[in-house]
């Protein structure tokens, strides 16, 4: 069974900020899978809106239009998780790599609902189809990432 949220359920997690656009993409800061993740949902019919997953901190997410214009060059970069983690490279190292390599303007969207009480996450709310690649991948290639993002922004 699907978990769905009222319109109005929706219009009270804004107000107590608790929802989060997710409609444009970018890096998210947030919980890992194993700290409770970070929910996504999507609209479903005028009514309602539907949990579509969910996803990590570190990993990136890219709005509709740049997952249908580069879906091929996304799986490619997605496919590179297993090569990353046999070398055996922290995400601390990977992260301190990604952010000096890039020099332009990131969209970070910080998930976390409370620094005192980590286990709890913002809620992402999404656009059609958008693609999530994983924390790995995201940090080796987050130019590539932004770029094709930002094209649609």
């Amino acid at each position: 069974m699907e978990t769905l949220i009222t319109i109005e359920q929706f219009n009270e997690l804004s107000k107590a900020n608790i929802i989060l656009d997710g409609r444009k993409g970018g890096l998210i800061i947030g919980n890992s899978h194993k700290k409770g993740g970070i929910m996504m949902i999507s609209a479903s019919g005028l009514d309602f809106f539907c949990l579509v997953g969910e996803m990590e901190g570190f990993e990136f997410l890219l709005c509709h239009e740049a997952t249908e214009k580069y879906l091929n060059e996304i799986l490619e970069i997605n496919s590179t998780m297993a090569a990353i983690r046999k070398k055996k490279v922290s995400l601390e190292k990977l992260w301190n790599t990604a952010c000096k390599k890039n020099d332009g303007d990131l969209v970070v969207i910080n998930a976390i609902l409370d620094f005192e009480f980590p286990l709890t996450s913002k809620i992402l709310f999404l656009k059609g189809k958008q693609f999530v690649v994983n924390k790995y991948s995201t940090l080796v290639h987050l130019k590539r990432l932004f770029e094709m993002n930002n094209e649609f922004l």
